[in-house]
């Protein structure tokens, strides 16, 4: 009996395994949460380089309608107030360069 019980254990143990990595490919830039309880691993540069790629794509939309948020967005800075208004208009900033450094 006791081969048995280690092999079903070693079988459960793949197919864990196996649902565990399917998980970890589906995790995506668009997709992944990041919060203060679900850190992105500062270990998972590939992850990291993705996530920044997606923003710079979503900065440089320039159709409003088009722009997607992160969920992460949900919990930094937080969701949009309902009733929200879009609004156009022209915002310059002067930064000096010491403020930069």
């Amino acid at each position: 009996m006791k081969p048995k019980f280690i092999l079903s254990f070693f079988i459960c143990l793949l197919i864990f395994k196996a649902n565990a990595q399917d998980k970890n490919i589906l995790v995506t830039a668009e997709n992944i949460i990041i919060t203060p309880q679900n850190p992105l691993s500062v270990k998972d540069t590939a992850l990291r380089e993705s996530v920044a790629q997606w923003c710079v794509q979503q900065l440089k939309e320039s159709d409003y309608k088009k722009i997607k948020a992160q969920p992460s967005s949900d919990f930094f800075p937080g969701k949009v107030k309902d009733g929200y208004e879009f609004t156009t208009g022209l915002l310059k900033l002067h930064i000096k360069r010491s403020e930069l450094l």
